[in-house]
C-alpha cells in the first residue's frame, strides 16, 4: 500500500542524502541544477534489452535463473512495458523473491522499424566478449545483478551445459548474441573464485585470445540431459534485484547527473587498498555507485581505465545514442538504444506528476510518453531511465529485499578485513 512507503519516508531521505552538484565534465551533468528533496519513492521494476532474438533470449535466462517466462501478448496487465511497435518483437521474464512477494522483469526486444540498430550493436558485443576468466572487457560492465542464496544452483546449471561464466566472488554470464551479461551475487561453494583486478590490463591481441574453461572445484552436476533450473513454483532460483552497472566514458559526469537529476546520494564503492573494489577509485578505474530505490536497488556507473572495449568505443556509441535521442526540451526521442532502459515505479499519478514538475523545474528534459503515463530521462551517456505507475501490492518483498543487499554489503566488509589483516 502507499502507505508502506510513505512510512520509508524519513529513512529514504537520510539515505539517500538529498544533496546539490558537485560538478561534471559533460555539459549535460554541469547544467542540470539539483531537483527538489521531496521526491517520492521509487521502486525498481524492470530492465529491457535489445535482442536479435527476443523469445530465445529470453528462455535462455529462464533456463538458468528459474524464472518464468511470461506468456501472455505484450499488451496484457500482466506485462510492466508495452512493444514500441505493431512490429516489434519482445519477450519477458519474471523473476521472484521474497517467496513470490516480490518480482522483477528482464524484458527482450527487436523493433527493426525504429532508427539506431541497437539489434547490431549487441551482436557486436556479444562476438568479442570470451568469458575467459582472465579476461574482461569494459562492456561486460554493462550487466543486470541480482543477489541469490541459491547461487550454486545457477552456477551448477551452467557448469552442466558448459555454459562459460566468470567468477569474481559473484559469477557473470553472457544472454547469447545481446551483449548482455547476467551477474549473481552470493556465497559460492562449487567453484573458485578471485578479487576484482582492476588494475590487471586486458587488451584484443592479449586476453581476449584465451579461452575459457571450467571454474568448478566440485564434479560437474549431471543432469540427465535436462539441464537448466525449472521455471516457477518452489525449485526456482530467488534472485533479489541488486543494481543494474553501465559501462561510461565519464563516470564523474554521470555522478553529477545521477546527484542532480535525481536527488540521489553515492554510496561506499569499496575502492580503498584491500577492499572489494580496490583501485577504482580513480587509480586504475573510476566507479560510481547511487541507491535509488526503497529496497537500495543500485546504480553502478564504470569508468574503465585498463580494459579493453573489443573495438567497440564506449565514447562512440554514447555519442551516437545522445544524437539519437535528440536535444529537445521534450525528452529523449524513440529509437532503437531506447530498448535499453530501466524502469521504477511510483505508487499514484500524483508521484508521477511530482517528478515531471521536479524534472521541468531543474532542466531536466523530460519525455512524457503512453499518454502521459510514463516519463523518461536521459543520462549524459544518453541510456534511458524510466518512471512510471504501478500500485503496489503489499510491500514487493521491499524488507526482504533490502535485507539481502545489506548482508552482501557486510559480507564484503568482513572479506576486505580479513585480506587486509596481517598475518601471522
Amino acid at each position: 500500500p502507499k502507505d508502506r512507503l510513505a512510512s520509508t519516508a524519513d529513512a529514504d531521505e537520510t539515505r539517500m542524502g538529498r544533496r546539490s552538484v558537485g560538478g561534471g565534465l559533460l555539459a549535460a551533468a554541469a547544467l542540470v541544477p539539483s531537483v527538489s528533496a521531496a521526491l517520492p519513492v521509487l521502486t525498481y521494476r524492470y530492465a529491457s534489452f535489445a535482442a536479435p532474438d527476443p523469445p530465445a533470449a529470453a528462455a535462455f535466462l529462464a533456463r538458468y535463473t528459474g524464472g518464468t517466462v511470461l506468456s501472455s501478448a505484450p499488451s496484457d496487465e500482466e506485462w510492466l512495458i508495452a512493444p514500441s511497435s505493431p512490429e516489434a518483437v519482445t519477450a519477458g521474464v519474471r523473476l521472484s523473491y521474497a517467496a513470490g512477494a516480490g518480482f522483477s522483469d528482464v524484458y527482450f526486444s527487436r523493433d527493426d522499424t525504429l532508427p539506431g540498430n541497437a539489434t547490431a550493436f549487441g551482436e557486436k558485443l556479444a562476438r568479442q566478449m570470451t568469458f575467459a576468466q582472465d579476461d574482461w572487457s569494459w562492456w561486460q560492465d554493462w550487466h543486470l545483478a541480482f543477489h541469490s542464496d541459491q547461487i550454486d544452483a545457477v552456477a551448477s546449471a551452467l557448469l552442466a551445459d558448459g555454459v562459460p561464466f566468470v567468477s569474481r566472488g559473484s559469477l557473470y554470464f553472457a544472454i547469447p548474441g545481446a551483449g548482455l551479461t547476467i551477474q549473481i551475487l552470493g556465497d559460492p561453494t562449487v567453484y573458485w573464485t578471485e578479487p576484482f583486478a582492476f588494475c590487471r590490463l586486458t587488451g584484443d591481441a592479449t586476453t581476449a585470445k584465451l579461452a575459457p574453461y571450467p571454474l568448478n572445484v566440485t564434479a560437474i552436476p549431471s543432469t540427465g540431459g535436462g539441464g537448466g533450473i525449472p521455471q516457477g513454483g518452489t525449485s526456482a532460483v530467488e534472485l533479489v534485484p541488486s543494481h543494474q552497472s553501465l559501462a561510461v566514458s565519464d563516470a564523474s559526469a554521470c555522478a553529477a547527473w545521477t546527484r542532480t537529476a535525481l536527488a540521489l546520494a553515492e554510496v561506499d564503492e569499496s575502492t580503498a587498498p584491500g577492499e572489494s573494489h580496490a583501485y577504482a577509485n580513480g587509480t586504475c578505474a573510476s566507479i560510481k555507485w547511487f541507491e535509488i530505490d526503497a529496497a537500495g536497488y543500485e546504480i553502478h556507473w564504470i569508468e574503465q581505465f585498463r580494459k579493453r572495449d573489443g573495438g567497440v568505443r564506449v565514447a562512440d556509441v554514447e555519442a551516437r545514442v545522445r544524437a539519437l535521442n535528440g536535444d529537445s526540451d521534450a525528452g529523449p526521442a524513440e529509437n532503437a538504444f531506447t530498448q535499453y532502459r530501466v524502469g521504477f515505479s511510483v505508487a499514484d499519478q500524483s508521484d508521477l506528476d511530482a517528478y515531471a514538475a521536479a524534472f521541468r523545474a531543474a532542466g531536466v528534459a523530460v519525455a512524457s510518453v503512453e499518454d502521459g503515463t510514463r516519463l523518461r530521462i536521459a543520462a549524459p551517456s544518453g541510456y534511458i531511465l524510466e518512471i512510471f505507475v504501478l500500485a503496489p501490492v503489499a510491500d514487493h518483498g521491499l524488507d526482504a529485499a533490502e535485507g539481502h543487499r545489506r548482508r552482501f554489503r557486510d559480507d564484503l566488509k568482513a572479506a576486505a578485513a580479513i585480506r587486509a589483516a596481517p598475518s601471522e
